[in-house]
């Protein structure tokens, strides 16, 4: 946890969250890591003004991680309507299900 705090450099991301955060949207954080890590990134987060509505943690399945992700996408699409996914890997823009609009950050 404490090189998370340390060494991250998510900053392109980050000044996404903060964006979608000030226009008065939801930021939901959907990661590969484990659920143990979740705290550690609301914290990171909030070093920068981000505070992460959730946190989904896929990583503790062990299998199939980019099913499990396209999941999660599909039940927010589901639940609260018009949802963006942004990244910075273009394999995980792939996975992201076709109702989730997807921009690489």
């Amino acid at each position: 946890k404490r090189k998370l705090m340390d060494e991250s450099k998510p900053l392109p991301l980050i000044k996404f969250a903060q964006q979608v955060q000030k226009e008065g949207h939801s930021v939901y954080i959907l990661t590969a890591r484990n659920t143990i890590i979740a705290p550690t990134i609301k914290n990171l987060l909030a070093k920068f003004g981000v505070t992460a509505r959730y946190v989904f943690t896929v990583g503790d399945r062990g299998f199939d991680i980019p099913t499990y992700k396209a999941e999660v996408l599909s039940q927010l699409a589901r639940s609260y309507g018009q949802t963006y996914f942004f990244d910075d890997d273009d394999e995980n823009l792939q996975m992201v299900p076709a109702e989730i609009r997807k921009i690489k950050a």
